[in-house]
């Protein structure tokens, strides 16, 4: 009988115990959550569970849908990398996490909007303090998202979809922090290559380094300042040089027709009616030819964002245009996509195409070192003697 009383005292005083303060969780090591069986992140939550720095809830739940806050992460970030807190004195019950945190460049005031830690935790936020956990010390603004789906901290939603701005689940912030303890430990982990393309947009509005890395990276050695540390969000907004004409950059997505899956195809018009012509130096005219559903090709599609226009003399949409192809031997890169409407009369999309074979128009420096270069300059959409050009993509490779 006194066995009995032992074992049931000993629940109770488990029941007690907080290892989330404020909600009174309790430790799971010997109770079973049913909410989490067949749960996505059961595997990492039991991992979590047993290594101390989560637990489950007074009835037994685990809840790993519940969004959490900005503090509750904080501890619990803290507690699974193993730091050091000084606890006790006055303050608020998380200010000893995120005095460790800050101490332990983890985390930088800024970060949280505010400072305002007892409200939800979004993923960009999570992403930007998970990173700076793996010892990367300067993180820019909308940064962070990019930098984790690029190790494999984090992944999309959904295909091509990163939530930024939602509010992080618990199930989501623990798969989050073991995939970061094993990024530590030194393993290498996959990574979603749609969720960095959406990082990439959210940081910069563009993926083209992320699906195009080709452009940049073409044999030989790229020049650092020539590749995504060029791309400026100052550069983004263009004026007319009379000033009748103002528009920004919203996003400029680089889509990869040999992939059925890339998830931005869903911006294209039908692919049956879409077309682009090229020169034949040969013929000496020019060609018409379809796009193909699957093909090595990638679109670059731009989403331009009018700001105001004075007058008729300019259209709406700004030109996005791309030179450096040698166009005897590559005659279709920088070629413009047209949209073959009811009537046969063609319309242009303003999207480009290029050549996964493209071919680089080759110059000597003063030095007799071979390069290639490719420009991608913003263009006002008319305007006469007022024409202004603004470079936004400038890639230089030398060939070994």
């Amino acid at each position: 009988m006194k066995k009995v009383w032992s074992v049931a005292l000993t629940i109770i005083l488990l029941l007690s115990l907080s290892t989330e303060v404020g909600r009174s969780p309790v430790e799971a090591a010997v109770i079973s959550f049913p909410d989490i069986k067949g749960h996505w992140a059961e595997s990492s939550i039991n991992n979590a569970v047993k290594k101390g720095y989560v637990g489950g809830y007074p009835d037994g739940s685990f809840r790993p849908e519940n969004t959490l806050t900005r503090a509750e992460f904080m501890k619990m970030l803290v507690a699974a990398l193993g730091l050091e807190t000084k606890t006790g004195g006055s303050g608020k019950w998380y200010k000893p996490y995120i005095d460790t945190a800050i101490a332990e460049g983890i985390y930088k005031t800024g970060d949280f909007a505010n400072e305002a830690y007892e409200k939800s935790l979004t993923r960009a936020e999570m992403a930007t303090v998970i990173v700076r956990a793996t010892g990367v010390e300067d993180v820019e603004p909308k940064q962070g998202l990019y930098l984790a789906t690029s190790k494999g901290l984090i992944g999309g939603t959904s295909p091509g979809e990163i939530s930024a701005d939602g509010f992080s689940t618990r199930a989501q912030a623990i798969v989050v922090i073991e995939r970061l303890l094993s990024v530590n430990a030194g393993k290498q982990l996959p990574v979603d290559k749609y969720a960095v393309a959406a990082a990439e947009i959210y940081w910069h509005r563009t993926n083209i380094y992320t699906v195009a890395p080709e452009l940049f990276n073409q044999g030989g050695t790229s020049i650092p300042v020539t590749n995504i540390n060029y791309w400026n969000e100052s550069r983004l907004t263009l004026t007319s040089r009379d000033g009748n004409y103002k528009a920004e950059l919203e996003e400029l997505v680089a889509i990869d027709l040999s992939d059925p899956k890339d998830p931005n195809r869903k911006l294209l018009p039908p692919i049956d009616k879409l077309y682009f012509e090229y020169f034949v130096e040969e013929e000496k005219k020019y060609k018409v030819e379809k796009l193909k559903e699957k093909s090595d090709y990638y679109v670059i599609v731009l989403k331009s964002k009018l700001i105001h226009k004075k007058n008729n003399t300019y259209l709406d949409d700004m030109y996005f245009n791309f030179y450096g192809f040698d166009d005897t031997l590559d005659n279709i890169s920088g070629s413009s996509l047209y949209l073959i409407q009811d009537d046969q009369s063609r319309k242009s999309t303003g999207m480009k195409i290029i050549s996964k074979n493209f071919k680089l128009k080759l110059s000597k420096n003063s030095n007799g070192k071979t390069y290639g270069k490719i420009m991608g300059f913003l263009d006002t959409p008319g305007g006469g003697g007022s024409f202004h050009r603004q470079q936004i993509i400038s890639s230089l490779v030398y060939e070994e």
